[in-house]
């Protein structure tokens, strides 16, 4: 995975973060496992990156803007009682060859930035509610573009 350039404190000041870069710790939650996950790709100066699900596989993702994957259910089901239970019955993404390419945040309008209360452009969303899937490969999408993938469904752009 290739990274932006650090940026000098004046800049990340004036201009925001290299990156922002928030997952799931249960994507991992070792970095190993992440490396496993997400191979290969580009996150490039100002992207923002959040992944809330474990089951990813991403393999020569690049992102210039915004992306944001959720996963209403990331780890598992809830049992009639509201325990969670740890299973297949998650949200899950598989995105090869894909590009992601948009206006994204206004890091501007967005400080300070741990607030989360990011001002974005453009982005691109995927929503993933019960056991759903998205799969995408060799995918170019400008702009913004919502994907909401229902329980049981599976969206295909191949």
């Amino acid at each position: 995975m290739a990274l932006p350039k650090e940026r000098t404190v004046g800049e990340y000041l004036e201009q925001g973060p290299e990156l922002l870069f928030l997952y799931h710790p249960a994507l991992g939650p070792l970095y190993s496992i992440i490396q496993r996950k997400i191979q290969g790709g580009h996150f490039h100066l100002g992207a923002s990156v959040l992944f809330e699900l474990a089951d990813l596989y991403a393999k020569n993702l690049e992102v210039n803007g915004c992306l944001e994957i959720y996963a209403e259910k990331p780890i598992g089901h809830y049992s009639s009682k509201g325990d969670l239970h740890f299973s297949k019955e998650a949200g899950s993404c598989i995105l090869e060859n894909v590009t992601i390419e948009n206006t994204g945040v206004d890091w501007k309008s967005s400080s300070p930035y741990w607030k989360m209360n990011l001002k974005t452009r453009e982005s691109v969303k995927i929503v993933l509610k019960g056991k759903s899937k998205f799969i995408a490969r060799n995918l170019h999408l400008q702009g913004s573009h919502t994907f909401i993938i229902e329980d049981g469904q599976t969206i295909k752009i191949l």
